[in-house]
Order: structure tokens, then sequence, then C-alpha cells
């Protein structure tokens, strides 16, 4: 979300250092597609970013994994906010902030090891995301008015495709295109050419999102509803319909369903999790926390779905629930205020 520098998260980080720039709102990335080639029995993990306690900065950042079943948390790196897992399973690209809201892009392997910085320039870049094939790195930068990137993953060969940039790459499926958003939702070959516009209406910094098998795209449209349509634009087909804001959604891996989260009624903030199918049939609530339910991710198999609860003294945890909204359970629990955020989780690579 496949997500990195979530909405929620940076506005979090960047109330706590007393500022707010555009960076600091960018949306969660939404992970590459995760090829999944000869899997071996590893247990499942998430990764996810905590903001430290009275956190001076948002170089109090962290990165961190658990065990699906909440056993096995640990630090990966005290400086840095998740973007994306390799399709391997085997990297994390992240972010790191350098001197005051420059942010610049890192990668390290699963166990924290080996960290590298992969970008170098007086402006932020960030929302790194993995090619399907592991080879590069789309990324969106500061640079001009707003740009998308791409560079090979050891940081070389990096070139910009496109310029006026709202936020938000997404890789195709089989990795030609990418996705962005613009003044509406771009699609664009994967070396920058052929840039259109497929729809004028685009909302939030959710989105757009390919689904599993890259013939259609899932957005936010007019109203912050949720919208589908082919991925060359045609078909367009609003699948919910409410007068609050659904947002942060992502397709499962079947393809039959988008999970979101959406505003409900109550005090701020209050917010739970949503699931419908394609053809906007069948929409359920899955949470009831009377706080702040969003950031939904599947497992790899489609049957668990992890998300992050924000309680109204602003700590959040990791939780994680059937996809039938049986079976819900704590995972983290945070580190007071700020706490968890953006769960993202491993994907099913080789990883021998």
């Amino acid at each position: 979300m496949q997500a990195g520098m979530t909405f929620d998260l940076r506005v979090k980080g960047a109330l706590i250092a007393g500022a707010l720039s555009v960076t600091a709102v960018m949306s969660a990335v939404w992970a590459a597609t995760a090829a999944s080639t000869s899997p071996v029995s590893v247990r499942p993990q998430i990764a996810f970013t905590r903001i430290a306690p009275l956190a001076p900065s948002t170089d109090s950042l962290e990165i961190w994994v658990t065990n699906a079943d909440g056993s096995g948390e640990r630090l990966l790196t005290s400086r840095g906010d998740f973007n994306s897992w390799s399709p391997d399973g085997k990297k994390i690209a992240f972010t790191r902030e350098h001197g005051s809201f420059n942010y610049e892009i890192y990668v390290m392997n699963a166990d924290g090891s080996s960290q590298r910085r992969l970008t170098r320039n007086d402006e932020s870049d960030y929302f790194a995301a993995w090619s399907p094939d592991g080879s590069r790195i789309a990324f969106a930068s500061d640079r001009g008015s707003g740009e998308v990137w791409i560079m090979r993953a050891d940081g070389s060969g990096a070139r910009r495709l496109t310029s006026n940039v709202y936020c938000c790459t997404t890789w195709s499926p089989d990795g030609s295109q990418i996705a962005f958003l613009g003044k509406g939702v771009y699609v664009m070959n994967a070396d920058g050419t052929r840039k259109r516009r497929l729809a004028r209406d685009s909302a939030s910094y959710a989105g757009p999102v390919w689904s599993p098998s890259g013939r259609q795209i899932a957005y936010l449209g007019p109203g912050d509803n949720i919208y589908v349509m082919n991925s060359d634009g045609s078909g367009k087909r609003r699948l919910t319909r409410t007068p609050v804001e659904d947002d942060r959604l992502a397709w499962s891996p079947d393809g039959r369903r988008i999970v979101f989260d959406r505003d409900v009624p109550g005090d701020y903030p209050s917010c739970d999790i949503f699931v419908t199918r394609v053809d906007g049939s069948g929409e359920r609530r899955l949470t009831r926390t009377g706080a702040c339910a969003r950031s939904a991710a599947w497992s790899p198999d489609g049957r668990r779905i992890a998300f992050t609860i924000e309680r109204r003294d602003y700590e959040a945890g990791i939780y994680v629930i059937n996809a039938d909204g049986t079976g819900q359970r704590t995972l983290t629990t945070g580190g007071g205020f700020g706490g968890d955020y953006a769960p993202a989780w491993r994907p099913r690579g080789n990883r021998r």
C-alpha cells in the first residue's frame, strides 16, 4: 500500500517536530506486487513504523518487525520510515531524515543489516516502490515541482520520468507501467513514455492501486468514494456510495475484494475497516473499535488483514483480524504517544 510514508504517520511526525511540510503528509506507499516463486516455509512477518514516545523530531521514527502472531517483535533501525518490502521479502526500502525535513531513500536487509543510502540531494526523496522483479525502484521527489524518478535497486542510474506529480507511484504487476496521481489518475510506461490521464477526478493521497491481474485500477474519486476502472481508463464504475470519506484501499490477493477504511460517526478520530466485492456488492464492516482503525493490509494468502488502531490519546498499535471480521488480536501496543503505524506483510518470495 501497497504502502511507506503514511499520511497518518507523517502528519504525526510533523506535529511532534512542530512543523508541517508537503513531504510530511504523503500517503502510504502501496507495496510493489510480489511475485511468489518457490515459496519456502517462513513464519509470516509484518513490518511497521513506530513513532518513539515523546519523539523530539521525525528522526525518532523507527522501523520494527513482528511475527504475525505477535511474537518476536524487534527493532530494525532507530532512524527510518518504512516504505516497502522488496518482492522477494529480502530487503526493505525506507526513508531517513537528513537535516530539516530532507528525506533520502535507503535500503536494508530484512534483518536490519547492511543499511545503504541510495539518494543524495538537497530535496526530499520518498515513497519508494520496488518494481515487481526487484531490479528498480520508483520514487517521488521534491526536486522541481514534484516528480517521479526511477533508479536501479542499487541507487545507480537515477532519472526523472515526470514533473508536476501529486504523489503515489504504483507499479503494474508485470512491471511495464507505473500509475500515479497528478491532476487526476495517470499511467505511463515504466520508461516514462506514453503518459496519459485515465481519470480527471481523484481524491486524497490513497491510490491508484492496480488489481493483482493488472487489468483494473482502483482509486478514490469524487466524494472520497472508491471507483474502479479498466487499466486503459474505460469502464469506470463507483463501488461505494457514502457521504463520509473512504480511504487507504487495497486489493485482496485473489482480486475479488477491496479493503478500505471509512470515517464513521463519532468524535475525531473515528474510523473503521470495511470490505467490498469489486462489483460493489457485499459491503461489510469488519471492525467496531470506537477509535480509528486504518491502513489495512492483506496477508499474502488473503486470509488475514493487519491494520492500525489509533486511540483517542494518540497511542496506536498493530492488530490482525480474519478476513471475515472474526478473531481480532493485538500484535503491538506502541510505545506511548505516537505508537505503531502502516503494517506491511512480508511477501512470500523465495528467501533462500
